[in-house]
């Protein structure tokens, strides 16, 4: 059977089924430039009885849809040299009406990112890390294939917590209620987990016990991630562990920073209790590769999980050029200089609080991970999700406050920083609008532009109110339910 896939992509069951009898076999195009998934993803589909080819990147898709005309394209959207979104665009275009079946792959969590994908061509979209039975559901979908021994590819492929290998885990997150999400979703899955607050309390407990996995932050305050890691793999160690980067951005450049500081794979916030699942599924492969990449000679070229080829982090190399850099706290240091950001900033743009008569209604709230907490907690889900809930509207203002004022005094690498904390923790209590600004701020602080920031910054204001009111429906909702019944 083939193992799971890596770098927070899908994890694929064993070959339980294979096409049915007595119909036309599809052929597939597996577009991915990461060679580890590219593989797997291939080898399990053949495994099927499908015909497949596989392809790099958009220009090799485009060259294989030409001569081998595929019914199925299943299209990574990062890759380098040509993305997916403008392969697709491409293939569509020319082929009109005879067109195949594509759908996207990405690790991108927002509704907005499977809308991009649909506007660019694609027929369907799934997030990664995905599950084989989601994959097999698809195909039917699209190509109405039958699999033997089921109906409609309907197999149980769900891995029962209790048959995860127990693992020593040191989660390093910086974030109190990220770091309860995490410690409670790995103990549901019957982890234990040890807890450190950065990459200096990281490596200091790695120090006193050996660990067999890492969750580490990339984003941190006294020494972020990529630091520690590759302060943990310059030391000789008799044991290395595995190095998860959990990291907000799924872009090539930032997973590619990642494999060249020594982390063995990534896992993209906010994730899944199954994501989490998935990815700790493959373990056991990656801590073989880390035990290989530890014995080869020094001299020896370093060995990663995947690589391109076709140098992806060419954007990050000045960054990386001053080894001092690499201990700094959260990210690049982006300059902080309102030069010809001067005019970009509209009058009552500021830290200060707005006071106004609220004139909006509550947001709708994102769901998908409050039924990973009725999974982990059981019977005391509602007071839990109401204490989460309360915990983030505690802090929620300041966190507000702090970024107006970032954006105020047009400081990037502030408004970077803590718009890419407030992503992350506002997904994972549903306020998926607020994440999409936030998300949005952090791509103009990254670029040291200002031209949508005033925009931005009542975008912030309004999707924080209405998160607000949303929440505090939402813990009155679940406090009701505690309420004896009569």
């Amino acid at each position: 059977p083939a193992p799971p896939m890596m770098e927070g992509s899908t994890s694929i069951p064993p070959a339980v089924q294979t096409l049915a009898k007595n119909q036309t076999i599809p052929k597939i195009l597996v577009v991915e430039d990461i060679e580890l998934n590219q593989m797997i993803l291939v080898e399990f589909l053949e495994s099927m009885g499908f015909e497949v080819r596989s392809a790099n990147n958009g220009q090799e898709a485009i060259a294989q849809w030409q001569e081998w005309a595929p019914d199925l394209i299943w299209m990574d959207m990062w890759m380098p040299i040509m993305d997916g979104y403008k392969a697709t665009r491409i293939i569509k275009q020319q082929a009109g009406d005879h067109a195949p079946v594509i759908i996207a792959l990405t690790a991108n969590a927002f509704e907005k990112d499977r809308q991009i994908a649909l506007e660019h061509g694609c027929d369907d979209f799934v997030r990664k890390p995905f599950q084989g039975k989601e994959l097999l559901a698809l195909i039917t979908q699209h190509l109405g294939v039958q699999y033997s021994n089921s109906t409609n590819a309907e197999v149980d492929t769900h891995t029962d917590s209790h048959e995860l290998q127990q693992l020593s885990i040191l989660v390093v997150e910086d974030n109190p209620l990220n770091q309860t999400t995490m410690v409670d979703m790995l103990s549901h899955l019957n982890q234990h987990a040890t807890l450190a607050t950065n990459g200096i309390e990281a490596i200091q407990q790695l120090d006193r016990q050996d660990f067999d996995v890492i969750l580490m932050d990339v984003h941190m305050p006294k020494m972020d991630g990529y630091a520690a890691t590759e302060e943990i793999r310059s030391h000789p160690r008799q044991h290395q562990p595995v190095i998860i980067g959990v990291t907000g951005n799924a872009t090539p450049d930032d997973r590619q920073r990642a494999l060249d500081c020594g982390m063995d794979t990534t896992l993209f916030k906010p994730f899944s209790l199954e994501s989490l699942q998935s990815c700790l599924e493959t373990i056991p492969l990656l801590a073989v590769a880390r035990a290989q990449a530890t014995m080869l000679p020094s001299d020896a070229p370093a060995v990663k999980e995947s690589t391109t080829g076709d140098g992806a982090n060419t954007a990050l190399n000045d960054r990386d050029a001053d080894p001092q850099d690499s201990r700094i706290d959260d990210t690049e240091k982006v300059p902080m200089t309102q030069g010809d950001c001067a005019g970009g900033m509209e009058e009552g743009s500021s830290g200060e609080t707005i006071n106004e008569p609220p004139t909006y209604g509550p947001a709708t709230l994102d769901r998908q991970y409050f039924e990973d907490y009725h999974s982990i907690y059981g019977e005391q889900a509602p007071m839990k999700i109401a204490s989460k809930l309360r915990q983030f509207l505690a802090e929620m203002p300041q966190r507000i406050t702090n970024i107006r004022e970032a954006i105020a005094s047009i400081d990037h690498h502030s408004i970077f920083q803590l718009t890419h904390a407030l992503k992350s923790i506002a997904a994972y209590v549903g306020g998926a609008e607020l994440a999409d600004v936030c998300s949005a701020l952090e791509t103009e602080a990254r670029q040291t532009s200002c031209m949508k920031y005033a925009d931005l910054d009542q975008q912030l204001v309004l999707e924080s109110q209405r998160l607000h009111l949303a929440l505090e429906a939402e813990i009155a909702t679940l406090l009701h339910s505690e309420l004896p019944q009569e």
